[in-house]
């Protein structure tokens, strides 16, 4: 998951960047958004770890894995949004 913390890091970056050359369009809004998702998925995925306290591995029942995936894109959503 440290992946998807650098990737959240280097958009919100860029963002930063071309927000200091002086462009301020909408490319450089989807950029941060894209950020806040990203983040949003890490957080959705610590989140579930440290209520649940379990691994996914390659017997978890399906429904463990049903449920991180919504507390992942719950997370996601939010940050997205804004809220």
């Amino acid at each position: 998951m440290m992946k998807w913390l650098l990737v959240a890091l280097m958009l919100y970056t860029a963002a930063f960047v071309m927000l200091q050359a002086g462009y301020s369009g909408p490319v450089q809004t989807v950029v941060w958004k894209l950020g806040h998702v990203t983040l949003g998925g890490y957080a959705g995925y610590w989140l579930d770890r440290a209520a649940f306290r379990d691994r996914i591995r390659w017997d978890t029942p399906p429904l463990v894995m049903i449920r991180r995936a919504i507390i992942m894109a719950a997370a996601m959503y939010t940050l997205g949004t804004g809220l």
